[in-house]
């Protein structure tokens, strides 16, 4: 990225004034303080917008400090994650907004349930552990199919939206009582809206039901 050049802008600046001033002759000591004082407002204006500038490329270089630190610390989860991802329970991916990690429903929860199983609960420890000491923002994520929600679950949850969030919540629950701090986590629910697959048969409706837990940098 090009940085601003402050002394030249300033440069333009005042010869622009003083430019305009020439080409139209003689002027008055009225009009000659106004072109002075209009002088004084570029100057300091110019000055706002190059100070301006140099924060939002701080800001930027930031943003690609913290991409680069999270792609050491992907490393690191890769070895601590070693297990679930052999066995098939979790996978890892960076994309643009983060870190992200996704956790099959099937892996979580029993048919129609949106508290953990217990081998789902052993699995988030699991994950609480790896995660805890990671000063980033965790979002966990509900997703579910496209199937409209079954009777079991519809005496409490009326459609997808909800099953989707109270398994998030039930992660995130986990996740806190198993040591991450809870000022850095957050649930969230997108439902059916974000399929990873087709939703036309059962394998693809498999992979759509899934927890996702993302991995941010904190903004402050």
């Amino acid at each position: 990225m090009m940085k601003i050049n402050h002394k030249v802008m300033m440069k333009q600046a005042c010869l622009s004034v003083l430019t305009a001033a020439l080409l139209t002759g003689c002027v008055s000591s009225s009009k000659y303080s106004a072109l002075q004082e209009e002088n004084v407002q570029l100057v300091a204006a110019n000055k706002s917008l190059a100070s301006d500038a140099d924060f939002l490329f701080e800001e930027l270089l930031l943003q690609d400090e913290q991409i680069e630190q999270l792609h050491i610390e992907q490393d690191q989860l890769v070895e601590g994650f070693a297990d679930l991802i052999t066995a098939g329970m979790l996978k890892m991916e960076m994309l643009a907004d983060g870190l992200h990690l996704t956790l099959n429903e099937a892996v979580l929860f029993a048919s129609s349930e949106t508290e953990l199983s217990d081998s789902g609960k052993k699995v988030v420890a699991d994950v609480a552990k790896e995660l805890a000491d990671f000063e980033y923002q965790i979002i966990v994520i509900g997703h579910t199919d496209n199937v409209a929600v079954g009777p079991k679950l519809m005496e409490r949850f009326p459609s997808n939206w909800e099953v989707a969030g109270a398994r998030a919540s039930s992660v995130v629950r986990l996740l806190e009582s198993e040591g991450v701090p809870s000022e850095r986590l957050a649930s969230a629910s997108f439902g059916s809206t974000h399929p990873i697959a087709s939703n036309d048969s059962d394998e693809d409706r498999a992979q759509n039901r899934r927890i996702e837990i993302r991995l941010r940098p904190v903004i402050r």
